[in-house]
């Protein structure tokens, strides 16, 4: 299933990364989405260092983009800008 609320590109790590945020509904690491994104067969990749270049990417676009949708939530996780989680 394609996220109906961001255009998607397979190719794109910031697009398999909004598709694998929203479908865990938790903040994840770089290796976490890519597994997760490998299982979805959303990553057809098998560069060396997948992690680091999603990393890049989306530290990047925190950095440079206002209206990026990602937000750097813990030390290495990153997370879909504005959730909120219940306390339960």
């Amino acid at each position: 299933m394609v996220s109906k609320k961001y255009r998607v590109r397979k190719s794109s790590f910031n697009d398999l990364a909004i598709i694998v945020l929203e479908k865990s509904r938790k903040p994840m690491t770089c290796g976490e989405i890519i597994r997760w994104a490998r299982r979805l067969d959303l990553l057809k990749s098998e560069g060396q260092t997948p992690e680091k270049t999603l990393h890049a990417s989306l530290s990047r676009s925190i950095d440079r983009d206002p209206l990026t949708p990602f937000r750097k939530n813990d030390r290495g996780r990153f997370d879909i800008r504005g959730r909120t989680y219940d306390a339960s």
